[in-house]
This record gives C-alpha cells, sequence and structure tokens, in this order.
C-alpha cells in the first residue's frame, strides 16, 4: 500500500510539472502570501500614516507607487492590503472545505434519512441568493473581519459537500471498505480512516478554488463598504476608496484591480491543474 501510495504522489507531482501554467500559479500565490505575511519586515511604511501634504504624489524612490487621497503610502497599503484579502480568503475557504467535507461525508457514507436531511439543508442553502444573503446578514451583524469569514464560509460549503458525497458514495462500496467492516471496523474508522482520505484530492481542488471565491466576495463587500473597514486597508475598500479619483490618479485603482485579477487568476490556474494531476482518470 505505502508503495502503491508513493508510486501514485510521484506520478501526480510528475503530471503536474508538466502544467507550465499551474506550476508558475503556485510560484506567483507563495510569493503573494509570503511577501504579505512578512510585509512588517521588509516594507518601510505604515499603512494607515497620513501626509495630508503629500496627496496624490507620482511614484518615487520614497513612495513606490505614489500615495494616495490621504497622503497614504499606496505599496504599503497594497501589501499590506494583500495580508487581508489573502488571509480572509484562506480561512474562509478552510472553515468552508471542512463544513462541507464533514455534511458531504456523513451524508454519503451512512445515507438514508442522514442523507436525506443534510442534502435538503445542502440545497436550501443553494437555492439563496448567496450575495445579497451576505449583504443582509453582514449589515444586521456588523462589518467585523470575523463576522465577514464566517459569513463566507457559511455560505459557500455546498459545493464542496456534493462532490465529497459523491465521492464517499462511490468509494464505500470498493473493496477496501467492505474488507475494513468485515474485520470489524467501526462506522466512523472505515470512513475517517478509508473513504474519506481518498476524497482528499478533490478536497484539495475545491479548496484553491474556494479561495479565489472567497476573495472575490471579500473584495466585493470591502468595495460596498460591508467588508474589512478602513483605515485596515484590503484591496476591496482601496478601490471604494480610489473610485471618486479615477481621472486624477487612475493607477490607485489600477494596483488593487489589477491584484484581485492575478490572485482569482493564479488560484483558478492552480486548481485546473491540481485537477488534472491528482484525478487517476485524466490522461
Amino acid at each position: 500500500m505505502k508503495i502503491h501510495v508513493r508510486f501514485h504522489r510521484s506520478r501526480s507531482w510528475r503530471k503536474f510539472r508538466r502544467k507550465r501554467l499551474a506550476v508558475l500559479s503556485l510560484v506567483v500565490i507563495v510569493l503573494m502570501y509570503a511577501l504579505s505575511l512578512s510585509a512588517n519586515v521588509w516594507v518601510p511604511h505604515d499603512p494607515e500614516e497620513v501626509d495630508i501634504l503629500l496627496r496624490f504624489a507620482g511614484p518615487s524612490w520614497r513612495h513606490v507607487f505614489g500615495t494616495d487621497e490621504m497622503g497614504r503610502d499606496a505599496f504599503a497599503r497594497i501589501v499590506y492590503g494583500g495580508r487581508v484579502s489573502l488571509s480572509v480568503g484562506t480561512a474562509a475557504m478552510v472553515l468552508a472545505i471542512t463544513l462541507g467535507s464533514l455534511v458531504g461525508a456523513f451524508a454519503g457514507f451512512w445515507g438514508g434519512a442522514v442523507d436525506a436531511v443534510l442534502m435538503r439543508i445542502t440545497e436550501s442553502m443553494l437555492s439563496i441568493p448567496v450575495f445579497f444573503f451576505v449583504i443582509v446578514t453582514l449589515a444586521i451583524l456588523g462589518s467585523s473581519l470575523m463576522n465577514v469569514i464566517l459569513v463566507i464560509s457559511l455560505t459557500s460549503w455546498m459545493a464542496t459537500a456534493r462532490i465529497v458525497r459523491s465521492e464517499v458514495l462511490r468509494n464505500k462500496e470498493l473493496d477496501y471498505v467492505v474488507a475494513a467492516r468485515a474485520i470489524g471496523c467501526s462506522g466512523p474508522r472505515v470512513l475517517f480512516r478509508h473513504a474519506l482520505p481518498q476524497v482528499f484530492p478533490s478536497i484539495i481542488v475545491s479548496g484553491t478554488l474556494g479561495v479565489a471565491y472567497a476573495i472575490l466576495i471579500e473584495s466585493a463587500l470591502s468595495f460596498l463598504g460591508l467588508g474589512v473597514q478602513p483605515p485596515t486597508p484590503s484591496w476591496g475598500n482601496m478601490l471604494t476608496g480610489a473610485q471618486s479619483y479615477l481621472w486624477k490618479s487612475p493607477m490607485l485603482v489600477v494596483y488593487p484591480g489589477a491584484l484581485i485579477f492575478l490572485s482569482v487568476l493564479m488560484f483558478n490556474a492552480l486548481g485546473d491543474g491540481l485537477r488534472d494531476a491528482l484525478d487517476p482518470t485524466m490522461q
């Protein structure tokens, strides 16, 4: 079994390396996380430091991307804003993937009434207009960072639940699961030790796509004033602050908009590459 697992991993890695766009996406994503998380080490300016005398300053050695409408360093805000946007996307994805995997695993493995109830809940959530539900919820509960993460995760787990359920349904009838049951393994042990690990490739792919989705939702909420609140920078609220000065200083819109586009594109490309590499049925 261990030899088979190692062979499968090495074969998946070889297939992934042949996907040049996916490898490039992985490198870019790692760099984005590394640079944003270490911003307090290498970025010289405070992203919230205001200098009215330097409003809309152009790029210079001191301010690489210039300054915004409040005289704050645009480069520092971009980097620290990336920390917020990427952290929100990652945290929301982890919670959504965990919840969706548990719901799908229980529904697929136990079936019957458990499957019926959990899938009806999943379908009910899918029928709700997610973005409007998120807006209303944040308008009621408030726009704290934790609320944003919770609301995004609680409205984006359904696709993962359906994927995991279908995979568990397929795997629970295979010989190794039947054999585990035959030697007396309990239901939870069979599920978490034997059936669910086989679904990890699908969960990983769903996770990468989920980060892109969460970044888009967070950026849209921050743009509407319901996400991360100023003066804490995020790519979404930077767009909000810059939209009134589009013609005066258009680059203040271009910088965060380009990074939102780049991050979503890279996560989607990485997800496609992982799907092709990890799916044993893909040739």
